[in-house]
């Protein structure tokens, strides 16, 4: 049985929201969520037998939606109980519940490096040195936001919403704030990003950068804070493991930290670039996401959840 308290329902910080207030039972799943997303309080990408699903960890639920057959869904977004996909030369609005596809929306053969929901009417398609706002129902174009003079992204741009805030990796390692409310972009920050920015989280004033294994540019061995405020960067040296084989990703931590992921490892670093924890799961289970301070687990036909009971690192 799942028991969630309002606190966690309406609260934003649910990294540190109370663990007692909860009781997460295994979700089942159509196949194994190999390759997949964390949007807020859902997952959403493909499964092992060639399906895409959307997990809603919150309410314990599984939506079908269907064979991928050339859909992107492993960088989709989820919002308002609808999916958005992409299929080729349009983004498709898909019902979660209904499995029925809502709407087409046309948008050519320009590469696409990262869509997701503007608003309830609205969705953004970002093309490298722009980025798109289109109207859901009528496929017109509301607004194209310049991003910067040069393209140097390799495979996707890292994105992350905090309420109207879009926070987006631009041309040229930099990080880019657009208000989707008001369809402009209103801050542009650079970042000393050397392997590119293959993942973001945004912690308050602060923004964490991870580089991508992707990059042909520099080795993957440190990542980057980002203090808005002040425009500076703190560099922060990375474990040597995620130094050699790469694959690592962030996700939310608890207060002012972040968690670096990499395969079954977590380890805990604050916005000071201090390394506070570390934290294995299974050496067989496949980790996709981040909830309640706990490992959010892809097992077969499930998904479970794992507490993050960590060992601190103690400073010499």
């Amino acid at each position: 049985m799942r028991l969630l308290s309002l606190t966690l329902v309406f609260g934003l910080a649910l990294a540190a929201a109370p663990l007692d207030a909860c009781n997460l039972d295994p979700i089942k799943t159509q196949g194994t969520l190999s390759l997949a997303v964390q949007r807020g309080l859902h997952l959403i990408g493909h499964t092992d037998d060639g399906k895409i699903i959307a997990v809603d960890l919150l309410m314990g639920k599984t939506f079908d939606l269907g064979k991928a057959d050339g859909v992107r869904g492993w960088d989709a977004d989820v919002a308002n109980g609808k999916a958005l996909l992409f299929a080729g030369e349009s983004l498709r609005v898909v019902s979660l519940a209904a499995r029925k596809t809502l709407h087409e929306i046309p948008i050519g053969k320009e590469r696409v490096f990262a869509f997701g929901f503007a608003g309830d009417e609205s969705v953004f398609v970002h093309r490298g040195k722009s980025l798109a706002i289109i109207d859901i129902a009528s496929g017109k174009r509301l607004q194209t936001i310049a991003l910067g003079d040069t393209d140097d992204l390799r495979r996707f741009a890292a994105w992350q919403k905090i309420g109207d805030r879009l926070f987006i990796a631009g041309p040229a390692t930099t990080l880019c704030v657009i208000d989707l409310k008001a369809r402009k972009l209103v801050d542009r920050f650079s970042v000393d990003a050397r392997a590119g920015m293959g993942s973001i989280q945004v912690v308050g004033s602060k923004v964490f950068c991870l580089g991508s294994q992707y990059s042909w540019a520099f080795q993957l061995d440190h990542m980057v804070c980002l203090d808005m405020t002040t425009r500076k960067c703190t560099i922060i040296d990375l474990p040597n493991s995620i130094q050699r084989f790469g694959g690592a990703r962030l996700a939310a931590g608890s207060g002012d930290s972040v968690y670096v992921v990499q395969g079954n490892h977590f380890t805990r670093v604050s916005v000071s670039g201090e390394h506070r924890g570390t934290f294995d799961v299974a050496a067989d289970q496949h980790v996709v996401g981040v909830f309640l301070r706990h490992a959010v687990v892809a097992g077969k036909n499930d998904i479970r959840f794992v507490d993050i009971k960590e060992k601190p690192i103690v400073r010499k």
